[in-house]
């Protein structure tokens, strides 16, 4: 007989990933790695779940899902040349020893739910009814489904250049400023991660998702970029409803409603290139293919300014860049500067320049 468990099931077991990041790059080979605690962890036993890239050793521990303290010992004999300078867990550094050729820590799984966030590598920017999300990818930390691919090199540049152009149209519609007023939400503009077994993320894209006050509703465009960055299509996704999914058509609108059901704003990729972005009684806008290290925006059919971006991944430092056309009806430029922890992301420091 069918119960509702059998429909509602519930995982008491969670997969929590630790990164081991080394001195210096390199294909040492995999340690071996220990871990005790007073309940029942085990390594992940997927072979995807405990791994060696370039940059850092990845390793995913299975436990049961803990309320009170979970305290858990880990340790692994170092490789020879290997030397570890950083281990993160959920985002954060965690203390390490080293005693000879073994290296040991402490971390504490109690509290955790949901999916690892060990993996997220990218940097929040929040302001009221808008947010913007940048993903730091490496080609020495790619896997899952990038792992035997070619780093998409240019579609990770592409993405931040839609991104950043796209907050600079949403702004101009004054779609953040409404929401906020309204208690509608807010727009959320993010790329992809090239990093994580677990969220594939694949193949390229960026995000445009309008973002309910109470998840669950919110509409989840997924723009795909094609080998060269150009936004080849958009395939729809709601949150909180898994399954359901719709891909528009070049030159098919796909409109954005709030919780009420009322028009907010709408996207449109075209088939002659690039993506239209509109509002009900508002002007059009359109933001060009990433085309010769930049983005150009339109507004009604006038080119009003450019976007473009510089991200020094090793070094932690992003800059983008917003050049208003000559005459235009636009914002005036300036250079914004971001410095980030280039393992986890955590913004550091924020300065605008007019």
């Amino acid at each position: 007989m069918i119960q509702s468990g059998d429909v509602y099931s519930v995982d008491p077991i969670r997969k929590t990933a630790i990164r081991l990041v080394k001195k210096q790059a390199g294909m040492y080979g995999l340690p071996e790695f220990n871990f005790e605690a007073d309940f029942d962890i085990q390594i992940a036993s997927e072979p995807n779940l405990c791994y060696e890239v370039p940059n850092e050793y990845v390793v995913y521990v299975k436990h049961e899902l803990r309320t009170e303290s979970g305290t858990v010992h880990g340790s692994f004999r170092a490789r020879k040349g290997a030397e570890i300078s950083a281990i993160i867990f959920e985002k954060q550094y965690l203390h390490f020893d080293v005693s000879g050729e073994t290296v040991s820590f402490d971390f504490d799984v109690a509290g955790l739910t949901g999916s690892t966030s060990t993996l997220s590598i990218h940097t929040l920017i929040e302001e009221p009814g808008l947010r913007i999300r940048l993903e730091h990818n490496h080609p020495g930390r790619k896997a899952g489904m990038y792992h035997d691919s070619v780093y998409p090199a240019i579609q990770i540049q592409a993405a931040h250049h839609y991104i950043m152009a796209m907050r600079e149209i949403v702004r101009m519609l004054d779609i953040p400023a409404y929401l906020t007023e309204n208690n509608l939400g807010y727009m959320y503009v993010l790329g992809f991660e090239t990093n994580n077994e677990i969220h594939t993320d694949y193949p390229p894209h960026w995000h445009l998702i309008y973002r309910w006050a109470n998840y669950v509703g919110s509409q989840a465009p997924h723009l795909y970029l094609g080998e060269d960055g150009a936004t080849t299509h958009n395939k729809s996704y709601i949150d909180g409803i898994p399954y359901y999914s719709r891909t528009f058509g070049s030159d098919e609108w796909c409109k954005f409603v709030d919780c009420n059901g009322h028009d907010v704003c709408a996207l449109c990729v075209q088939s002659a290139g690039g993506v239209l972005v509109t509002k009900p009684g508002g002007d059009v806008f359109r933001m060009s293919n990433f085309t010769d290290g930049k983005v150009t925006v339109f507004r009604n059919g006038v080119q009003i300014g450019e976007v473009t971006i510089a991200n020094q991944v090793e070094n932690g430092i992003y800059e983008m860049r917003w050049t208003r056309a000559a005459g235009a009806d636009a914002p005036a430029s300036y250079l914004q500067r971001i410095v980030y922890d280039p393992l986890i992301g955590v913004m550091l420091e924020n300065e605008i320049v007019r």
